[in-house]
């Protein structure tokens, strides 16, 4: 059972952008040279291009598998993602268990499986996130748009892809109930209830524009009945083509625990390349607690290493200050490619003490496309 943990764990943490790594140096491998792309199929705004092109994928692939494989104690356990693309390279489907009926799951987790559909603009407009076996857990997005030049934040993961902006966003459903709405002009509002125990939290959201194409703050709090148990500032800086810059976060957890603003908080910093998708170049995370009888603080910094083909080949981590644990690493290395430069066999050692929502291991992963 721990091993199934294992994977599962890794699998809602890992971004595929992680997964397009490589270890030029590896033995055993070759590497081909890189297709040129044609000019006219990559626009110049980030948000206007392809799923595909988000996962740095080449080729046009209408399918791709992704397994990965760890073996513990003379057991191997195989863990296949299934991604489907439509022929402008937008995901239709992202299956992370490779399993689409109930009778073939085995996952002692619930399955979720997403799919999505598109106008004949080439636009997401639905969103449907199915639990195998639980159909009162489905969520089903539906988005409209206007004509307006904002680029708004989804509220929900498009695959592996946590942050896409969509341009022209007016509304955005879930199950039939507004969730966001933006006015077109400098603001974008997002509403919801996330449960705590048995109690209900509000959770509101407000995204501001400043009379420019992307977000450059916003406010999170949320509330239950009139107390606010969290309060999260996001200060946002866009390129004039859309590649994030630098994302700053800044989270007070104080109303937690009932206590004065101030009391409980994270700062996180990041980085990012200005010509890639949310490739992250360096983070550093500053937490205080100054509760009476909870007295703490962790600050650290991870460095993010690529290749020459921006590819990510490492993360360190390097604590300091009162920070209790030892510095960390991550490696991610490949050894095959296909044709149209797409890696498909690789290597991951995992470090729980880099990113918590994984554990420590050795994986070997697979890729399998059909174009």
């Amino acid at each position: 059972m721990k091993y199934l943990y294992t994977i599962f764990c890794v699998c809602l943490s890992l971004s595929l952008l992680a997964c397009d790594s490589e270890n030029e140096s590896q033995e055993g491998g070759k590497q081909p040279e890189t297709p040129e792309v044609p000019e006219d199929s990559v626009c110049e705004i980030l948000w206007d291009n392809s799923h595909s092109y988000f996962m740095g994928l080449k080729g046009s692939p209408v399918e791709m598998i992704e397994k990965r494989i760890q073996e513990e104690d003379g057991e191997k356990i195989e863990m296949p993602y299934v991604y489907s693309f439509n022929e402008k390279g937008n995901l239709v489907k992202y299956d992370p268990f490779g399993v689409t009926e109930q009778a073939s799951r085995w996952v002692p987790v619930d399955a979720r499986i997403s799919t999505y559909q598109y106008d004949d603009k080439g636009r997401l407009v639905v969103a449907l996130i199915k639990t195998v076996g639980v159909t009162e857990d489905d969520l089903v997005y539906t988005i409209e748009y206007g004509n307006h030049d904002l680029y708004v934040p989804l509220p929900f993961a498009v695959g592996t892809l946590d942050f896409v902006l969509q341009k022209g966003v007016t509304t955005i459903r879930e199950n039939g109930n507004v969730l966001l709405t933006c006015d077109g002009v400098n603001t974008a509002f997002y509403t919801n209830e996330e449960s705590m125990g048995f109690f209900k939290l509000k959770v509101e959201k407000t995204y501001q524009y400043d009379n420019k194409k992307y977000p450059v703050s916003s406010v999170e709090t949320k509330t239950m009945q009139t107390m606010i148990i969290s309060k999260q500032t996001v200060k946002y800086d866009f390129d004039k083509n859309g590649f994030l810059l630098n994302r700053e976060i800044l989270t007070d957890m104080s109303g937690e625990y009932e206590m004065p603003e101030g009391s409980c908080w994270e700062k996180k910093v990041t980085t990012y390349d200005n010509e890639s998708y949310m490739a992250a170049q360096k983070t550093t995370v500053d937490y205080v607690n100054t509760i009476e009888g909870m007295e703490s603080e962790n600050h650290y910094e991870l460095q993010y290493w690529y290749n020459d083909k921006k590819l990510l080949t490492g993360i360190t981590k390097k604590t300091a200050g009162l920070t209790s644990g030892e510095d960390a690493e991550e490696s991610y290395s490949y050894s095959s490619f296909d044709e149209q430069g797409n890696w498909v066999e690789g290597h991951y050692w995992l470090n729980t003490d880099v990113d918590e929502t994984h554990l420590t291991g050795d994986f070997i992963v697979q890729r399998k496309f059909v174009y």
